[in-house]
C-alpha cells in the first residue's frame, strides 16, 4: 500500500472539505465524495477494502435531486469529513 498516495489523497480531500455545504456545491462535493472514494478504494489493500466500504458506501440518491439540495451538500460534506478521518488513522497505524 502507498502511504504517500493515502497522504496526498487525505490532503486533496482535507482542501474539499473547506468548500462550504450549500445548494451550489451540493453536486460538485457530492461528485467529489464519489470520486475520492474510488481513489481510496483503489489505494488500499485488499484487507481495509472491505471495512472502508462498510463505513462509506456508495452515496444513496434519496430523490432525484439529493445532489442538488442543502441536505446532499451535507450528505456528501460528512462524508468526506470521515474519509479524510479514516485515512488519517490508516495513516498513523500504517507508520507505526
Amino acid at each position: 500500500m502507498d502511504i504517500g498516495a493515502i497522504t496526498r489523497l487525505r490532503y486533496a480531500i482535507e482542501a474539499t472539505i473547506r468548500m462550504q455545504p450549500t445548494v451550489s456545491s451540493a453536486d460538485a462535493l457530492g461528485t467529489a465524495a464519489q470520486d475520492f472514494r474510488e481513489r481510496a478504494l483503489s489505494l488500499l489493500d485488499p484487507a481495509l477494502k472491505d471495512e472502508f466500504e462498510e463505513i462509506f458506501p456508495p452515496l444513496r440518491e434519496s430523490g432525484p435531486d439529493l445532489l442538488e439540495s442543502a441536505a446532499g451538500a451535507r450528505s456528501a460534506h460528512a462524508r468526506l469529513l470521515g474519509m479524510h478521518g479514516w485515512l488519517e488513522g490508516l495513516e498513523k497505524t500504517q507508520s507505526r
